[in-house]
């Protein structure tokens, strides 16, 4: 599952000449988002890190995780900016699910996309579907189609 983090700004107190404030971003202790120098026309708008997925930063979902976001904040104060910033929210987002090209070689065509999602296969399109994995790799003999992952025949996919 493809994650984001959002974080928002909204107090940057200081008497300084350059105000400004440096923050990074961790999942799990993973740096998710490196420094991020924010400036006062960045306050009240969301600041959303790169993708990652629950994996890459050892996360996870249901009971028994805990799952931590910090943020590091790097103080410009001997340098004339700030010395403080305060945030208003940090939020945890689903990147939307999107396709990359399809790659076609030698009588496969590989689909696959960045986000949420995972293929699923089935008998018939009313089921019973069964988690496949995130990558669709389709391969043909001729004209035949060959079913991925699962006995032959028709199969469905979603």
């Amino acid at each position: 599952m493809k994650m984001s983090s959002a974080v928002s700004c909204s107090v940057l107190l200081l008497a300084a000449t350059t105000r400004r404030y440096g923050v990074e971003v961790y999942f799990n202790g993973v740096l998710v988002q490196p420094q991020i120098v924010v400036t006062p026309d960045m306050l009240n708008v969301a600041i959303e890190t790169p993708p990652f997925t629950l994996q890459s930063v050892n996360g996870g979902i249901g009971g028994g995780f805990d799952n931590i976001v910090s943020l590091k904040g790097i103080s410009y104060s001997g340098e004339g900016g700030g010395a403080w910033l305060g945030f208003d929210y940090i939020q945890l987002n689903r990147v939307a699910l999107k396709f990359l090209p399809p790659v076609v070689e030698n009588g496969t065509i590989t689909l696959n996309w960045t986000g949420i999602g995972q293929v699923e296969s089935a008998p018939s399109i009313n089921g019973p579907w069964t988690p496949i994995g995130f990558t669709l790799v389709l391969s043909f003999v001729g004209h035949e189609l060959l079913a991925p992952r699962g006995p032959p025949g028709r199969r469905a996919w979603q």
